[in-house]
């Protein structure tokens, strides 16, 4: 999964998540794979300017089907933490991020 993201963010225009909110989630095999979370997605969410909440939710194949609410505990609190995010970063305006680049392009080639 993390390869298909990867070459998705490649053909993403480079300022499309720019200044969003991002609440970062996956699941996988076993805990281990957790670490995937911090080390590789969201200094990748980083890069792209996005601005990520502070919990990330990682679900185990453990989680599904157990009988503690552990998994539905981490949700909760991470949807409070990105909730705050949503609200301290106010209304996004729109914008349509392929016009902007081709008039970035058109600036350049002294086109106006």
């Amino acid at each position: 999964m993390l390869a298909s993201w990867s070459q998705s963010t490649d053909v993403m225009p480079q300022r499309a998540l720019a200044y969003m909110p991002v609440l970062i989630g996956a699941t996988g095999g076993t805990e281990r794979h957790s670490l995937v979370l911090e080390h590789a997605l969201r200094p990748m969410f980083s890069y792209l300017h996005a601005i990520v909440s502070p919990r990330p939710v990682y679900a185990a194949t453990s989680d599904f089907g157990a009988r503690t609410g552990a998994l539905g505990e981490r949700i909760t609190a991470a949807a409070a933490d990105f909730s705050r995010l949503l609200r301290a970063c106010g209304p996004r305006a729109h914008r349509e991020i392929v016009d902007e680049d081709l008039a970035s392009m058109q600036r350049l080639l002294g086109e106006t």
